[in-house]
């Protein structure tokens, strides 16, 4: 059996003991009727009424078979009720005294220094009769009991005992949650933890406890009542939705109690603003009505992810206790039959069994965040073994292309006679740029950056006759303002450059002008590279930036596919803006640097 439900077994056993001891005497006959402006009920037998919520008077006749002569004390509970006058008659049914209590009366003619969780009344000798009147905004109920002083102390000692207890478990349950909202940062615990504290407030207000402790503040007991169950419905509707949503996967049901939460909100307005009594009622319809719809949910769904069936299974036993709990509430507070009182009991197997869930929910985060820290481990292990075989991939790529430069020079100096020297230069130097093209793109991620002010003008130049050969049919025009400068790692600034000038060298027209522009704003240095081609089309100008993409005009001629996106990598990696648009038929390449 869960250990919540043993604690609640135990408690109810407790009241049981207590409610032994709580049977009016023999001696005394009760009955009831209600009274309003054109009704006037039939009395009816029986120490306990509830009218609901209603404007009528709630009349009750006590009888005593001879006049009290011992110590007695009437008592009346619950004792949220707005007004409650009670009248002592002898044998000869003459008046001996009138005392009045209430949530919104100040107490006349009467002590309350036993008036936690009751209200009551010490019985003046000779009472033979006694009479009550009283009016309430909220559910109009209570249960009438005599007793003798000396029996009431020790029932008070001990339900004390016991609602201390219940409200120690409501103040501990607020500290532990602490823990989860505090690691997980859920919503789900700060709702509950909110939702326990209406709780205090509510049960605060339910024993009377403001008035007991100053006669002049009993006009909090009902304040604290009233806001307390509409509070407590919002943020228990509110905790519900965000647990059936987030982690047990139920949308729709999740929605229907933010649609109630929303509801308790209007309760809110209509108390306040409209009328009191409205709110009240409205609020005890929410809580007879949503309950059902929810446990006809809990009969009948099921998540459709399989990682929330488990929390499904272990909570869904207690969530229809929980739901049964409060439908009984709603429907005792609509006025029919004392099935369960929003009362300490509530409170105690209410905060039981959201804790129960709520345990089960942190249990299924933690095995979440034990499954991610091992994926987690998993793949850092499995990328430090790529790192490794990456590693030594390019210290064999770099000793492959040292090895193989070493003789395509030594080609070169051994042409130096030979009448095709030029063509086999040229695709020697073909071989050796695809060579430093694939060194340059394993070396993107390692190098260091050492940024300095550099003349852009001069470093465009050397760039472009380190690339084009004397004898060019193509030449370069730079517009640039004189003297500017950039701050920025040279090899970077040098890589960016030969990569853009050699692709616009590359593929220009024949006899063509390579437009190199440089302009200078506030807060930025525009670099444009355009040139005038029929290899590319405006469509695929998205896509020059992509890794290995060459047009399929240009795969005649050859290339890597890797400069212009060694480019956007060092753009990237530096902070700096790059983008490629193809207007007409010329390509262009702009770069945004900033001043600083």
């Amino acid at each position: 059996m869960y250990w919540p439900f043993k604690i609640v077994i135990w408690f109810l056993s407790a009241i049981a003991l207590l409610a032994s001891n709580l049977v009016l005497s023999a001696d005394f006959s009760v009955s009831w009727r209600s009274v309003d402006s054109q009704i006037e009920s039939e009395w009816t037998e029986g120490r306990f009424a509830n009218l609901g919520f209603t404007d009528a008077e709630l009349q009750m006749r006590i009888v005593s078979d001879k006049p009290i002569e011992d110590s007695s004390v009437l008592t009346l509970s619950p004792s949220y009720i707005d007004r409650v006058e009670v009248q002592f008659y002898d044998t000869h049914l003459r008046l001996i005294k009138t005392s009045i209590k209430g949530d919104k009366t100040a107490p006349q003619n009467t002590s309350t220094d036993y008036d936690i969780g009751l209200l009551t009344f010490e019985l003046p000798e000779g009472t033979q009769q006694i009479k009550v009147f009283a009016r309430s905004t909220s559910n109009l109920r209570f249960t009438a009991d005599i007793k003798d002083k000396e029996r009431i102390h020790t029932q008070q000692v001990i339900s004390i005992a016991l609602k201390t207890f219940i409200a120690t478990v409501v103040v501990v349950s607020m500290i532990l949650v602490l823990i989860p909202l505090l690691i997980f940062r859920s919503p789900l615990y700060l709702s509950f933890l909110l939702y326990q504290m209406s709780w205090l407030a509510l049960l605060t207000g339910l024993e009377n406890i403001p008035s007991v402790m100053n006669n002049s503040l009993y006009f909090l007991s009902d304040q604290l009542v009233s806001f307390g169950v509409i509070t407590a419905t919002l943020l228990g509707s509110a905790t519900h939705a965000i647990i059936f949503q987030r982690y047990l996967g139920l949308k729709r049901t999740g929605w229907l109690l933010w649609i109630t939460a929303a509801l308790a909100g209007l309760n809110w307005v209509t108390f306040i603003f409209i009328d009191s009594r409205l709110g009240l009622q409205n609020n005890a319809f929410v809580l007879s009505v949503v309950p059902v719809l929810i446990i006809l949910i809990l009969l009948i769904a099921r998540p459709r992810s399989i990682k929330k069936v488990s929390l499904w299974k272990s909570t869904r036993i207690p969530y229809l206790l929980l739901m049964l709990l409060v439908l009984g509430s709603g429907i005792s507070g609509l006025g029919l039959g004392n099935l369960l009182s929003v009362n300490y009991t509530h409170a105690l197997i209410t905060t039981l069994i959201l804790g129960f869930i709520l345990y089960q929910i942190v249990k299924a985060e933690i095995k979440t965040i034990q499954f991610r820290a091992d994926k987690t481990r998993a793949i850092a292990m499995r990328n430090n073994l790529l790192n490794t075989e990456l590693k030594d991939t390019q210290q064999l790529i770099h000793m492959l292309t040292h090895e193989i430069k070493t003789p395509i020079t030594t080609i070169k100096m051994k042409l130096y006679k030979s009448e095709q020297r030029e063509s086999i230069v040229q695709q020697l130097d073909m071989i050796e740029g695809i060579l430093v093209q694939s060194l340059r793109a394993l070396d993107l991620e390692q190098g260091s950056y050492a940024p300095e002010q550099i003349f852009i003008g001069r470093r465009i130049y050397d760039q472009w006759f380190a690339i084009a050969p004397e004898k060019s049919d193509k030449i370069i025009k730079l517009r640039s303002f004189e003297g500017v400068t950039l701050k920025c790692d040279k090899t970077e600034l040098d890589v960016i450059l030969r990569n853009l000038l050699s692709n616009a060298y590359k593929y220009a027209h024949a006899h063509s002008k390579v437009l190199v522009v440089v302009a200078k704003e506030s807060d930025k240095i525009k670099l444009s590279v355009s040139n005038s081609t029929d290899m590319i089309d405006a469509a695929e100008a998205k896509h020059v930036f992509e890794k290995y993409w060459r047009s399929s005009k240009a795969r005649s001629n050859r290339g890597t596919g890797l400069g212009l996106w060694i480019v956007k990598m060092l753009c990237k990696k530096r902070g700096y803006k790059v983008e490629a648009k193809m207007r007409g038929n010329r390509f262009r390449v702009t770069l945004q640097f900033p001043t600083a």
